[in-house]
């Protein structure tokens, strides 16, 4: 059995909370825009993205886990040791 765990911080649940006026009054049907922002190595995030899609492609189930280790990988191949592990690599 395969089983998803998502772990989020508590002032995260707190924001939507406080906000949840302007949740619930969303329109999911309006063709609305938003910002898509890039994080620090979108070189990486790119390959990880088609990474992830060769393996979607497959019917390979894959990990946050399995991610945040490639893209470690990846990091250290590049000589970028800047880099942290982060739960929002895979949401």
């Amino acid at each position: 059995m395969n089983e998803f765990v998502i772990q989020i911080n508590r002032t995260i649940i707190s924001d939507f909370i406080k906000e949840k006026e302007k949740w619930l009054g969303l329109d999911l049907n309006l063709n609305q825009t938003c910002r898509i922002t890039k994080g620090d190595f979108p070189q990486i995030e790119d390959f990880l993205l088609i990474w992830k899609s060769q393996l979607n492609s497959k019917n390979v189930t894959i990990t946050g886990y399995q991610i945040n280790i490639k893209a470690k990988l990846l990091m250290s191949n590049l000589n970028l040791y800047s880099f942290q592990e982060s739960e929002q690599l895979v949401k």
